[in-house]
């Protein structure tokens, strides 16, 4: 069994080197989680905005003079 992980290179000290990475050490691992949270925490709130901007232009277009009868089927 040891040799299988030996040749997935699982347990060898050069595995984070097959993606291009060095070994984390804690300060990097902080960093590497910041950075991520900041990316979900910046996609999220841009499709946040965009889904807000999108609900004001269609309520810009509600015009409250016209009855709008929301349950008939015909348009």
């Amino acid at each position: 069994m040891n040799k299988i992980f030996m040749r997935l290179n699982l347990n060898h000290k050069h595995f984070w080197k097959n993606f291009g990475l060095k070994r984390l050490n804690d300060g990097d691992w902080l960093f590497f989680i910041i950075t991520i949270t900041l990316g979900l925490v910046f996609t999220l709130l841009t499709f946040a905005i965009s889904i807000h901007l999108k609900t004001i232009s269609s309520l810009k277009n509600y015009d409250p003079l016209i009855k709008h009868d929301y349950y008939s089927d015909s348009d």
